[in-house]
C-alpha cells in the first residue's frame, strides 16, 4: 500500500508536512494547513523536511480547513498552487467576529467557499460534520465526526488546562470519545525561558502530554512540529524534538499505549477506531533539510525605522487607553545600525544613542521594521523568534509584546468594549469563555510561552 492508493474501507491520514494532513473517509478527503515549500514568518521558519508528493496529493482533497492566520498554516505560496491544482476544493473558511478568511481564499483562486462559524455543526456531505472551537483572538481547533470517527485537530491551541478539560468534555458529550488527536509538540516562537536544550525540549514534550490528559484521545498523532529557525532563532534549533525522536519519546510515557510515532510522508489507517492502525511509512524516509540562514538585505534606514516605531507605539497607547503606559519603557538595539531605540508609552520612540547599552532585544533593523511598520508584525516577530534577548530578565519584553499581539487580534480593550456592546461581540466572548475564566483565574495572561 502507498500514499496514492485509494483509502481502505475505514479511515486514514496521510501527514503531508508540518501541519497539512490529509483525512480520508468515505467519500471525504479533508486536507488542513498546507504549507509545502518556502519560508514561513517573514523568513524566520523553513520546513525540517520536503516531501514532493505533498501539493499532488493534496490535490486529491475533497475539503480544505485552515486553523489560524499564522503563515505555517495559511501559507499563501502554497494556497495559490493548491488553487490551480484543485480550485473548486470546498473551503471551510473560518468566520468569526474579528476576521473572516473568506475573502483572501477567494483571492488565491478558490471556488467553493463556505462559511464556518465558531462553535456551530457543519454539515459537509458524505454523513461528516465538522465543528470549529476557537481560542484566543485567532486560533481553533477542529472536530471532524465521521461515521464512527471523532478526529480532533488540536494544532496549535494553547489553552490553559483547565479550560482545555472543559471544551473536551463538552467535545465528549455531543460526539462520544475523542478517537483521534492531532497535536502539536514543540515551541513555535521565541523562547523566554532560559535553561539547557534538552530541558526545554522535555517541558514542552510534557505539555502535549497534558494535552492528552485532558483529551483522553484512543490515538494520538503528535505533528505540526517540523520547522527550523532560520533567522536570529536559530539557536532554539537544539531544544526542538525531532521526528528521529518521537519514538522514544513515545515509548518513554506516560501515554506509549496512545502515542502513535509516525513521519512526514507516513499514511496511517484503521479498521475501527479500537483497532491497531496500520502504517505505511514513507520509503525512503525523508531526510532533513538543512537549516538555511536568512539574509535579512540591507539596513532600513534609521529615520524610517524610528517613524514606524513611534506610529506603532501612538497605536497602542490609542487602543489601550493610555494604560500601555504600566508596560514602562522598552529598549531595542538594532545590531546592523549599532543604535538603540527607546519606546515609551505616550511619548514615542526616542534615540538612545550607539552600543547594545541597557537594551532588552536585539534585532536587525529589517526585522525590527516588520514588526514594528506591518499589521500583525508583533506576531510575526514573536512567532518568527526574529530577536535574542539582551537583557537578562525578559520581562520588560513580555510585557511590551502582550499589548501588541492583544490589539492585533483584537482582543485590546477598544474593541472589548465593542464586543460588550453588540450581540455578536458577547457571543465572541462567549464562545472563549473556558479559556477566559481559566486565564483570568489562574493569572495566565502573557506574550510567549505555554500556559498548560
Amino acid at each position: 500500500m502507498t500514499a496514492t492508493d485509494p483509502p481502505p474501507d475505514g479511515l486514514s491520514i496521510t501527514w503531508l508536512n508540518h501541519a497539512a494532513v490529509l483525512i480520508e473517509a468515505g467519500s471525504i478527503r479533508l486536507l488542513t494547513d498546507p504549507w509545502f515549500e518556502g519560508t514561513c514568518f517573514a523568513g524566520g521558519w523553513q520546513l525540517a523536511h520536503h516531501e514532493p508528493r505533498a501539493l499532488s496529493l493534496a490535490a486529491r482533497a475533497t475539503h480544505l480547513w485552515i486553523s489560524h492566520w499564522h503563515s505555517d498554516h495559511f501559507h499563501p505560496p502554497t494556497l495559490r498552487a493548491l488553487a490551480r491544482q484543485n480550485p473548486d476544493i470546498e473551503v471551510l473558511a473560518n468566520r468569526s467576529a474579528n476576521f473572516d478568511m473568506g475573502p483572501a481564499l477567494a483571492r488565491f483562486g478558490f471556488r467553493r467557499i463556505t462559511a464556518l462559524p465558531e462553535r456551530a455543526p457543519l454539515p459537509i456531505g458524505g454523513g461528516a460534520e465538522v465543528m470549529r472551537v476557537p481560542t484566543a483572538g485567532i486560533d481553533n481547533m477542529l472536530a471532524l465526526r465521521i461515521g464512527p470517527w471523532t478526529v480532533l485537530d488540536y494544532n496549535d491551541c494553547n489553552l490553559p488546562r483547565a479550560a482545555l478539560s472543559r471544551v473536551a468534555e463538552r467535545l465528549r458529550r455531543r460526539y462520544g470519545p475523542i478517537d483521534l488527536l492531532l497535536s502539536n509538540y514543540n515551541h513555535a516562537g521565541r523562547l523566554f525561558e532560559a535553561g539547557p536544550p534538552a530541558a526545554i525540549a522535555d517541558a514542552f514534550w510534557e505539555a502535549y502530554l497534558g494535552v492528552l490528559d485532558a483529551t483522553e484521545p484512543v490515538w494520538s498523532l503528535p505533528f505540526a512540529s517540523s520547522h527550523r529557525y532560520i533567522g536570529d532563532g536559530r539557536d532554539q534549533n537544539d531544544s526542538m524534538t525531532t521526528l528521529e525522536d518521537l519514538p522514544r519519546r513515545a515509548a518513554e510515557s506516560r501515554h506509549r499505549r496512545r502515542i502513535v510515532p509516525w513521519a512526514i510522508g507516513d499514511r496511517l489507517a484503521w479498521s475501527d477506531p479500537a483497532a491497531e492502525p496500520i502504517h505505511t511509512p514513507q520509503m525512503p524516509a525523508l531526510p532533513p533539510q538543512p537549516v538555511t540562514p536568512r539574509d535579512y538585505g540591507p539596513a532600513v534606514p534609521w529615520g524610517v525605522l524610528r517613524g514606524a516605531a513611534r506610529r506603532r507605539v501612538a497605536a497602542l497607547d490609542r487602543a489601550f487607553f493610555g494604560l500601555t503606559r504600566l508596560s514602562g519603557p522598552l529598549v531595542v538595539y538594532a545590531r546592523d545600525h549599532d543604535r538603540r531605540l527607546r519606546l515609551i508609552p505616550g511619548v514615542g520612540a526616542l534615540d538612545a544613542g550607539r552600543g547594545v547599552g541597557d537594551a532588552h532585544l536585539t534585532a536587525h533593523s529589517r526585522a525590527l521594521h516588520d514588526w514594528l511598520g506591518r499589521r500583525f508584525g508583533d506576531d510575526t516577530f514573536l512567532a518568527g523568534a526574529h530577536f535574542t534577548l539582551t537583557a537578562r530578565d525578559p520581562a520588560a519584553v513580555q510585557r511590551w509584546l502582550l499589548p501588541a499581539v492583544l490589539e492585533a487580534s483584537e482582543l485590546d480593550p477598544r474593541h472589548a468594549l465593542r464586543w460588550l456592546l453588540t450581540a455578536r461581540g458577547r457571543g465572541f466572548l462567549w464562545n472563549r469563555r473556558e479559556e477566559i475564566a481559566a486565564t483570568v483565574l489562574g493569572r495566565r495572561l502573557f506574550a510567549g510561552g505555554l500556559r498548560f
